[in-house]
């Protein structure tokens, strides 16, 4: 399971030597948003599970592709200035939106 932490720079690299990291987004005051994979599917039979060696079977290319889409698409939507902008991530965004003047 992917989770999400917000942690100063420094324990980023500390979480780096414990956890697989999928994502580091900086928020420009000295913390990052940082996404990790939380658990492992084991191969029972493998060798790395029982040497408990971390290992994920992921397409690079592939992930790299879907990434770079959600964020053309998110970035078309955080431009906009009809609504105040509290967070986003690769395919969600948290906004307010004043109804008071539509």
């Amino acid at each position: 399971m992917e989770s999400l932490l917000i942690l100063a720079k420094e324990d980023t690299l500390k979480l780096n030597t414990q956890r697989v990291i999928t994502n580091v987004i900086d928020l420009k005051n000295g913390k990052e948003l940082v996404s990790f994979f939380d658990d492992y599917d084991w191969n029972l039979d493998s060798e790395k599970n029982k040497t408990k060696q971390k290992s994920l079977n992921l397409s690079v290319a592939f992930s790299a592709a879907v990434t770079a889409c959600a964020r053309i698409t998110m970035s078309k939507i955080k431009t906009r200035n009809d609504f105040k902008l509290y967070f986003s991530y690769t395919v969600s965004i948290y906004i307010e939106i004043d109804n008071r003047d539509r």
